[in-house]
This record gives structure tokens, C-alpha cells and sequence, in this order.
């Protein structure tokens, strides 16, 4: 049932918070809790690939959160940069270079034999964050922006002292259909997926397994 012209409104947006609960792309609401320790894929698309590990949240039974992300930008025939940001210790690592200060990368084009990926380390959060569900003290955070997806995720200090990720992504087109737990609900119907269960029981496509990837770089 996918138009012709994937050409959507630049507002369709998309979050993962907390521990976790997602709101999809139509106002799908879910939650998600997978296994933790185990990586499960959260978008992909024809040049993007955006994968979470998932953490034992300390203080509540049986609940995860997004300990770590990762990000491949690029195709299989041009290669990719790899994007990762990690909670526990904040630290920013693009091509596997780890970023140590907000000046080494400025807001701005990065260009490079694949292809061009916005990285933007220190923005005025608090401007970016009104209005958005937050989960406890922001410590820093990475915008990453490819022209289709622009994905912003901030690192906060929960209650319960564990540092946690939250992504917010936005999308402006849609050259082919989007997969992983939130790429999904991007599909057009008009019809918001509402869960009734603590691994997406009514909102996602297949089982939970089903999103699991080998390692936080799978594309």
C-alpha cells in the first residue's frame, strides 16, 4: 500500500524514551522492553542503520534501557561511517575515533568518500528539548542528520543514578520503505499502532527476535 511519492511531512517524528517506551511515526504507542544485553535494530532504510544495545534498567524488574547506539550512514557499495554514542560514559565515537572534545567536530558537513553526515555535538539543547518527554538530568547529547533522517539523542541521569540514551527522529522523505522497531510504523495507513504488551504484543510486525542484530554495526 506505499504511494508512489514517498514525500511526507517534515514534522512526522518519533521518539524512544525511558525504559523504553516508543511513539511511532503516526502516534504508534509501545513499549519495547527486548532482552537485556542484547542489540535490537530501532530504523534502517536504503542509507541508514541505526541499532540500540539494550541495559538491565537497576531499579525496576523486568524494564531495559538504551545503553548504547549506534549508527551506520552509508551503502554497501560506497561503505559507511559509523556513528556511536555511548551512555555510560558519554563518550562520542565517529569512524571509531573517539570525539574528546565539542570542538573537533563543529556544526556542519563532514565530507568524505561516504558520503555527507551532519554531526553536531554541542547545540542549544534547551531550545531542542521544550516540549520533548524527558526522563531524568541531560548530560549531552548528538544530533546526526542525513538529509532523509535527522536523529537527535540526548543522554540523561535518571532518579536511580543510571545514565540512559532517548533518540527523536524526524524524517522529510522516504525513497523506500523503513524498517526495525520504530522505522515500521512509518507505513502510511493512517492507523496509529497501539501495544498491549511489554515487547510491542500489537504494534510490531513478527516477534521480538526478529529485530535482534549480531553486533551494534549490523546494517
Amino acid at each position: 500500500h506505499w504511494p508512489s511519492s514517498l514525500t511526507v511531512n517534515p514534522s512526522a517524528s518519533s521518539n524512544c524514551v525511558g525504559d523504553p517506551h516508543f511513539v511511532g511515526f503516526e502516534n504508534d504507542k509501545f513499549d519495547f522492553h527486548g532482552v537485556p544485553d542484547k542489540m535490537y535494530n530501532l530504523l534502517s532504510d536504503y542509507n541508514i542503520s541505526v541499532n540500540a544495545l539494550f541495559g538491565d534498567y537497576p531499579t525496576v524488574s523486568g524494564t531495559t534501557y538504551l545503553q548504547d547506539i549506534s549508527i551506520l550512514v552509508g551503502t554497501h557499495e560506497e561503505g559507511f561511517n559509523k556513528i556511536h554514542f555511548a551512555s555510560k560514559n558519554g563518550g562520542v565515537y565517529f569512524n571509531n575515533k573517539l570525539l574528546k572534545k565539542k570542538q573537533e567536530f563543529p556544526t556542519g558537513l563532514m565530507a568524505n568518500p561516504r558520503g555527507l553526515v551532519e554531526l553536531t555535538m554541542n547545540p542549544s539543547w534547551q531550545s531542542m528539548l521544550d516540549g520533548l518527554p524527558a526522563e531524568g538530568v541531560f548530560q549531552n547529547g548528538i544530533i546526526v542528520n542525513t538529509g532523509t533522517f535527522k536523529l537527535l539523542i540526548p543522554r540523561f541521569l535518571s532518579e536511580s543514578g543510571t545514565s540512559h540514551l532517548s533518540m527523536f527522529a524526524t524524517y522529510t522523505t522516504l525513497p523506500v520503505a523503513p524498517h526495525g522497531i520504530v522505522g515500521q510504523t512509518a507505513d502510511f495507513d493512517g492507523k496509529p499502532r497501539i501495544g498491549n504488551g511489554p515487547q510491542g504484543e500489537g504494534a510490531i510486525d513478527g516477534i521480538p527476535e526478529d529485530y535482534e542484530v549480531k553486533d551494534l554495526f549490523s546494517p
